[in-house]
């Protein structure tokens, strides 16, 4: 027997009990009246949106596609006799939010490594595409087949509590989609990037850690400087390019040799 004070539940559940009555087709499996494309049910003129309507399978308990569900609805009574109607598609998942007091966000494809990515973006031109189809088969003849044409790339810091995620094409050239936990603040760049499947113009790593700044030679020459005038036992026996190195010893420290 479940106790009911120790049981919980997340997520949603299409309340379609109303429709189901009427005998309005509905999903088998997660509930949810059936819609199509136009978000039309099993009964002519009976429409359903929001979290209660089952579109291929799927109820969605985000804001954004019930939004986009009322567009297509909107304009398919409203303007569909003097325009081509408007099918409902695939619609974006992201979203930002604070779960108890922490930023949380998940954007694009989050989770095509588990489940496979459901919209790879095509290689432009059929060069490229014959190059791809090339690689792809000796690559699967060497190292067998892959499980899902994804890479990971985390990040994770225990100490400022920050999980990242983020899912990228093979090639490292396009990000799909991935999940933040702790830091959102790229959630508004990275979002567009996935959506008009823009091409990455810098490596993959920038996106989490951020771009390195290219002075490593002069942080190498501090450090050099370091060494070189601590192991000195007189001051005068430094080049005079490095005596105004910040890591001099004290004359204190230099005298006591």
């Amino acid at each position: 027997m479940i106790n009911p004070a120790n049981s919980s539940q997340i997520g949603i559940k299409a309340r379609d009990e109303i429709a189901r009555k009427a005998g309005i087709k509905c999903a088998d499996r997660g509930g949810g009246i059936v819609v199509d494309g136009k978000l039309l049910t099993s009964k002519p003129d009976i429409y359903a949106i929001g979290e209660c309507a089952s579109w291929e399978n799927e109820t969605y308990g985000l804001i954004a596609p019930g939004v986009e569900m009322a567009d297509v609805l909107a304009f398919n009574l409203t303007q569909a006799k003097v325009h081509s109607p408007r099918t409902f598609k695939r619609p974006d998942l992201s979203t930002k939010l604070k779960l108890l007091g922490v930023e949380v966000a998940s954007f694009g494809d989050f989770f095509a490594d588990r489940d496979g990515p459901k919209n790879l973006p095509t290689p432009r031109g059929k060069k490229a595409e014959k190059e791809e189809t090339s690689t792809n088969k000796v690559k699967t003849m060497v190292e067998g087949s892959a499980a899902h044409p994804v890479k990971a790339l985390t990040y994770k810091d225990p100490f400022q509590q920050v999980y990242k995620k983020y899912l990228f094409t093979m090639d490292g050239k396009y990000l799909l989609g991935g999940m933040m936990i702790g830091d959102t603040k790229d959630y508004v760049k990275l979002v567009p990037m996935v959506k008009n499947k823009q091409a990455l113009e810098v490596p993959p790593s920038e996106l989490i850690l951020g771009a390195s700044k290219g002075d490593d030679d002069g942080d190498d020459l501090y450090v050099l400087c370091h060494a070189f005038v601590v192991s000195c036992t007189n001051l005068s026996a430094v080049p005079m390019m490095y005596r105004s190195a910040p890591a001099i010893m004290s004359q204190k420290a230099m005298s006591s040799r």
